[in-house]
């Protein structure tokens, strides 16, 4: 979000950040400085996920939104989309509402059948209100197309910092498989553990990122290397020493660690799931698995060919750096707003 608020700053657009705080926000000073002195960032709502917060969290926004009057007012996770997308209903301004899940949660595989049932009925729910859809992947569009509504669906893939980005810092000597993220059912990391496992002779194996609270359970220390958490310039580091990166994740929008990790040149084996399969193009870029005995299968096959390694990366890097600069999001976001905006006869100077 901080790339896509830049990036429509520097169209020359005014842009302000409304956001709720929650146990891991970083500070209103850190914010500032991530955001920079010309984006206007506005504090909404109080803490937690509940009934209560929501609550807050909607007054909160009906104020705001009747003070402020935005023409475009974009939601970014399920929980400010749905307080979001309420509170622009009720408000009854000129804005065009539009919102980015960044990963459903009906896809959610920790969900009963009955539970995700629910949640993609209640996204039908919200979306009936009038708002548009900015998917970060064409998965994710089918996802909602299948689940949510054909109607109001954009697709505006993430973007990335591509001048900030270390060169790649590769040993030569031993071999580093690493994944990154949050330590999160999510992300299966006991996939990575069995990896580990079964290859722990021919590589050392890394997850770069924080741990939660199961992670002695899902990565045991004697198969894997856990970071902790990194700043943002200290995970990029760890990322540019990686010989191959694995994404075992069960479900994504579209993975910004999977992208980082092409643009610095680094082969990726991805599981089969909305927002990874985006990413990579089979045997040309990388691979795609299904199997636990298919991920073990390509990443032995990348660990003991040099050639096949640096011939998948060098294709991925060349893609990633023509496809994912950051700077294109701002022109882009602002022709999907107009394209719903002019709709209710308004457009937006830019």
């Amino acid at each position: 979000m901080i790339q896509l608020a830049k990036s429509q700053l520097e169209v020359g657009v005014e842009v302000s950040v409304m956001y709720t705080e929650r146990t891991d926000t970083p500070s209103q000073k850190d914010l500032a400085q991530l955001f920079g002195p010309n984006i206007s960032l506005i504090r909404v709502g109080g803490r937690g996920m509940g009934l209560a917060a929501a609550w807050n969290l909607m007054l909160s926004l009906l104020r705001t939104l009747r003070a402020m009057n935005p023409d475009a007012l974009h939601l970014h996770s399920s929980f400010a989309g749905a307080v979001g997308r309420l509170a622009a209903f009720v408000a009854r301004r000129s804005t065009s509402t539009y919102y980015s899940p960044h990963g459903f949660a009906f896809l959610r595989q920790d969900l009963t059948a009955r539970a995700a049932k629910a949640v993609a009925l209640a996204e039908r729910c919200f979306h009936t209100l009038g708002s548009s859809m900015i998917l970060v992947s064409e998965s994710e569009k089918n996802a909602a197309s299948l689940n949510v509504s054909k109607s109001r669906l954009f697709v505006l893939e993430n973007g990335l910092a591509l001048n900030d980005l270390p060169k790649l810092q590769q040993s030569g000597n031993h071999l580093r498989v690493g994944s990154a993220g949050r330590v999160a059912y999510q992300k299966a990391p006991w996939r990575f553990a069995g990896l580990a496992k079964e290859l722990r002779e021919l590589a050392d194996f890394h997850w770069i990122g924080g741990a939660s609270k199961d992670v002695d359970d899902w990565l045991p220390a004697t198969a894997v290397s856990v970071s902790g958490w990194l700043t943002e310039e200290e995970a990029l580091k760890r990322l540019s020493e990686l010989d191959i990166y694995v994404s075992t994740s069960l479900w994504e929008g579209l993975p910004i660690s999977v992208m980082q990790a092409q643009a610095l040149g680094v082969p990726c084996v991805v599981s089969n799931c909305v927002g990874n399969v985006d990413l990579v193009e089979h045997g040309v870029t990388g691979f795609i698995y299904d199997t636990d005995e298919e991920l073990v299968e390509y990443v032995a096959t990348l660990v003991k060919d040099q050639a096949l390694r640096r011939r998948l990366g060098v294709k991925a890097q060349a893609t990633a750096l023509q496809r994912f600069d950051q700077r294109r999001l701002g022109p882009a976001s602002l022709l999907i707003y107009n394209c719903a905006h002019q709709e209710r006869g308004y457009s937006y100077a830019h």
